[in-house]
């Protein structure tokens, strides 16, 4: 690992709130401790369909739309 990444990760398990990363394939490529607390979703795992799965389904049209525009402007 990476010393920045490294430091990233330290530094992302400090805090109390969620800290995830999605790599370019859609795939949850990091989660700190909060993150897995409260979502029980593991690295490697397709993040869209596990994430979807953990909302509520009043949010989760909202959300999708969310993503979708994030993805197609890559921000």
């Amino acid at each position: 690992m990476l010393a920045t990444q490294n430091y990233i990760h330290r530094l992302a398990e400090s805090l109390p709130q969620t800290v995830w990363t999605v790599d370019s394939t859609g795939r949850l490529s990091y989660g700190n401790s909060s993150w897995h607390a409260l979502t029980a979703i593991a690295e490697g795992s397709p993040f869209v369909e596990s994430y979807l799965a953990a909302i509520h389904p009043e949010d989760k049209v909202l959300w999708q739309n969310a993503w979708n525009e994030a993805n197609a402007s890559a921000e």
